[in-house]
């Protein structure tokens, strides 16, 4: 079926609201504002938990099955679905053969339509693992219908979708006698935006909740992560416009839930950069559970100190000896509650942000003292959802990376020390989190030097080793951990000749025995992991 070519109607400048039809889940100020529609003469229609609401409050209402005559059914599933619903709304005022229709079947037109759907979307926050039949309870059908239908219409017709929406038409209303052109228009935009949003909301949770578990025969591919979906829809809405984005000049906000991941108690609100490295150490800081103390420092989303110790504060004192510059101006994650002591210890630096899931009172008292200071408490680790990019007017999507199993094969080799195991492993998680070309030099459970974004490998490894001599690092036991494989042996001899016992990395390349051989003659432990970690 194609659209109407009959010549089209201008709109009508300033709608007079005559007939209001209010329907809603979320009743957040719909009494008083149903109220003020009634002191200002309109009639109101409702139905069901609406309806009686705004009785209670004193409300007149007609409800809407006293025009169609027929009861709400299939438990109040159907409602509103009715011809003499969807036509007095999808009527277009001034048109012959609508205005033909309407006399014909006695329908009275309603002018403005006030809706919001069921809960959908908070239900599922609250029930993650809900039934499927439970959930499906709360997918609205007869809301969106009569939303879009009076959006499509708004050269004729108001929708209403959201309670802070209220205050603006009942002002105009009240001033002008109805609601304008440009104001409906607006309200249709923000209907249309409720829409989408909504059925991306369900999308995403069917496209979640069927994805079989994986039996591909790469083991490198976790079976939990999110499938590529056959259409990509973002579903997120824009929760607080930013100061800015990167820089002053750009504008920005963020589109999600925020709240739902952190609480952000103390300090100015988080700022573009404040999120991207909130993010990126929130990912990295979950490679370690929390059953051992740990801190990961980072700058530019990169880390630049990580250690886990037997207490917090070893684990925050180890941290920041990886690189005592580069911590300035950064953001402090924790992966347990932050002490007294800790807290003296890491207030003598400037941080932009200190993240932990709590805060103890004495930390709290001594932390909140620098306001530009903010202080994060983790509520959840964000979700292994997809990786987006806006790239050449499309998106790149890919799933998330994550380190499978069997890349830590390793462990179970018997020739190997535990403590070299200990130190491979730690060095393997946070070698995926480093930009490429990545290298990452650790001792024990502390990394001493990074190599990070550099254009070849060898200039990579110049830097980690250079790093670790600047800040007086031992060697001795240290283990190199590389992002993705070693195309050349030069690598190898670098690494040697500062004395490096024992690397880490994927291989696969073309010169896999060259590097090897070198290996063998430097006396170096090389581990094979075969799985690689780009990071761009």
């Amino acid at each position: 079926m194609e659209p109407s070519s009959e010549p089209l109607q201008a709109p009508i400048e300033t709608l007079p609201i005559r007939r209001a039809l209010i329907s809603v889940s979320d009743k957040t100020g719909v009494e008083d504002f149903a109220k003020r529609l009634q002191t200002l003469g309109i009639e109101i229609l409702s139905t069901g938990g609406t309806a009686a609401t705004l009785r209670e409050a004193g409300v007149e209402v007609l409800d809407v099955s006293s025009i169609t005559g027929f009861p709400e059914i299939l438990g109040g599933r159907v409602k509103t679905l009715h011809p003499l619903i969807h036509g007095a709304i999808l009527h277009r005022t001034g048109h012959p053969q609508d205005e033909a229709d309407l006399a014909h079947h006695d329908i009275t037109p309603i002018d403005m339509v006030v809706v919001n759907l069921y809960p959908f979307q908070q239900t599922l926050q609250k029930k993650p693992d809900a039934d499927f039949q439970e959930l499906i309870e709360y997918i609205d059908i007869g809301g969106p219908t009569m939303i879009r239908a009076t959006a499509k219409n708004a050269a004729f017709k108001a929708v209403v979708c959201n309670p802070t929406m209220y205050q603006d038409v009942v002002d105009e209303l009240s001033t002008t006698g109805g609601i304008s052109w440009t104001t409906r228009q607006g309200l249709s935009k923000a209907a249309f935006e409720h829409t989408a949003h909504y059925d991306a909301a369900i999308s995403a949770w069917m496209t979640q909740r069927s994805t079989p578990q994986s039996d591909s025969q790469d083991q490198n591919i976790s079976s939990n992560q999110t499938p590529l979906p056959s259409t990509f829809t973002v579903e997120a809405t824009s929760k607080s416009a930013l100061r800015y984005g990167e820089n002053p000049h750009q504008e920005a906000s963020f589109y999600g839930d925020l709240d739902r991941v952190v609480d952000v108690f103390h300090g100015k609100e988080l700022s573009f950069n404040n999120i991207l490295d909130l993010d990126a150490g929130l990912r990295l800081l979950a490679e370690f559970g929390n059953e051992h103390p740990t801190c990961a420092i980072l700058k530019h989303t990169v880390p630049c100190g990580v250690a886990t110790a037997s207490s917090l504060h070893d684990a925050w004192t180890q941290a920041y000896a990886s690189d005592p510059t580069s911590p300035f101006g950064g953001i402090l994650l924790f992966n347990q509650n932050i002490d007294a002591k800790t807290a003296s210890s890491l207030d003598e630096i400037f941080s932009e942000m200190v993240v932990a899931p709590d805060f103890s009172e004495e930390a709290t008292a001594l932390l909140t003292q620098k306001k530009n200071r903010r202080l994060v408490r983790l509520k959840q680790v964000p979700r292994e959802s997809l990786h987006v990019q806006s790239m050449l007017d499309g998106y790149l999507v890919q799933q998330r990376d994550a380190i499978a199993e069997k890349e830590f094969d390793f462990l179970h080799d018997e020739s190997l020390d535990k403590e070299t195991k200990e130190t491979a492993a730690f060095a393997w998680k946070i070698t995926r989190h480093v930009k490429s070309n990545g290298i990452v030099l650790c001792r024990g459970k502390q990394l001493i030097g990074i190599g990070t974004g550099q254009t070849s490998r060898i200039d990579a490894v110049h830097q980690a080793l250079e790093k670790a001599r600047t800040y007086g690092h031992s060697l001795e036991g240290a283990v190199l951990a590389s992002d993705a494989f070693f195309p050349f042996a030069d690598n190898i001899d670098v690494a040697a000749s500062h004395g490096i016992q024992t690397i880490i990395q994927p291989g696969g390349s073309v010169r896999d025995d060259e590097v090897l051989e070198a290996a063998l003659k430097h006396g170096i432990t090389m581990i094979l992991t075969g799985a690689r970690h780009f990071r761009h």
